[in-house]
């Protein structure tokens, strides 16, 4: 079964390990995951004063823990919601990102020339690594602090000006990188204690595979279904970037073999000012959409064998398939873009095929 745990949002501090007698949470590589927990507060002992500060908005954040202290899901408290009819609290949170893309590259008494931030020649890595630490305020404010790893830095081909007269929040800067075809991902664990997050930076994140089998008696996948999606699919793309008329910057990609009709689109990226970096966008769009999408959807039992670490977002899942009416024999690996659960050991993946 897994723990909730209440912790501090500066310091990541574990603060109190509760109950709740309701819970759904979800994590997620692209940092929309979000949940709720319902604590019955009547009865408890727990005083008022002490109940009020522990699930106070923004200042507390929640973690799912299992066994091995693993944490399947955590993020920032926002909405505490009493019930006076059954002396509970029911408080909704998302994931920390959330606070990521509230933060500007300045505060708001310091607007001016000092708010730019300049990244030149950095990989994508070493980008992220300059948002995040001037979204930390570059570690010089207290109030600025958030139990946030920042990734390894780098030299590479990323160059980009975030002016303070545009008011890009932190967030708007990681989202840039990641049209390029790489994800930023907060990855929440324990250390010593204390809630953490990793920052994970990569095209695409893969922490590793763990066989779970679909066709075995054993097998603790439950209620697979498998679906095509062709809505979203490809021939090619072009992009229009900064620019007007005849002057606007464009790029384009796009390739055979041709097995449906033509499906071309166009798409928009104003604030890109260089041909090489909406080239790259251009050919990261085609690369995730020129095939149509197999969507496998499934849940997962979690027992001493399959562990909350085998499911988190990020695990290659390799799912052996033997005798089935529909899918063919073979090895599939999937990969775990989110997963959810609540207070069962029960846990829905959400998955995407790995490599070819």
């Amino acid at each position: 079964m897994f723990e909730t745990r209440i912790f501090d949002t500066i310091s990541g501090a574990h603060l109190l390990t509760v109950e709740p007698s309701d819970a759904s949470w979800a994590a997620k590589l692209d940092g929309s995951g979000q949940g709720s927990i319902t604590v019955p507060l009547r009865g408890q002992g727990i005083p008022r004063a002490t109940a009020r500060d522990l699930f106070r908005a923004n200042a507390r954040c929640v973690a799912h823990v299992d066994e091995s202290g693993t944490v399947i899901a955590a993020g920032l408290l926002l909405r505490p919601d009493y019930s006076r009819d059954d002396g509970s609290v029911t408080i909704g949170w998302v994931d920390i990102r959330h606070l990521i893309d509230q933060r500007l590259g300045f505060g708001v008494g310091s607007y001016g020339p000092g708010g730019d931030l300049t990244v030149t020649s950095k990989s994508r890595s070493g980008a992220a690594r300059a948002l995040l630490s001037r979204a930390l305020h570059d570690g010089t404010e207290p109030q600025w602090e958030l139990p946030i790893d920042l990734p390894s830095d780098s030299s590479g081909s990323f160059t980009r000006t975030w002016r303070h007269y545009e008011f890009a929040t932190m967030n708007d800067g990681l989202e840039e990188i990641e049209a390029e075809g790489v994800e930023v991902y907060f990855d929440p664990y324990l250390s010593s204690g204390s809630l953490r997050w990793a920052t994970r930076v990569a095209a695409p994140i893969a922490l590793g595979g763990f066989d779970l089998p679909v066709t075995s008696e054993a097998s603790s996948v439950v209620g697979l279904h498998v679906k095509s999606d062709g809505s979203k699919q490809l021939t090619g793309v072009i992009y229009s970037g900064n620019g007007a008329g005849s002057k606007k910057i464009t790029a384009w990609a796009g390739h055979g073999p041709y097995t449906i009709p033509i499906r071309d689109a166009h798409r928009t990226a104003d604030t890109v000012k260089t041909v090489a970096q909406l080239q790259r966008i251009a050919d990261a769009d085609l690369a995730e959409h020129f095939y149509p999408v197999e969507q496998w959807s499934f849940g997962v039992r979690l027992d001493e064998t399959v562990k909350a670490a085998a499911v988190k977002p990020g695990r290659l899942l390799r799912m052996d398939v033997r005798g089935d009416e529909w899918i063919p024999d073979g090895m599939y690996t999937q990969r775990v873009v989110g997963v959810s659960g609540d207070l069962t050991q029960t846990v829905t993946p959400e998955v995407q095929a790995y490599g070819g």
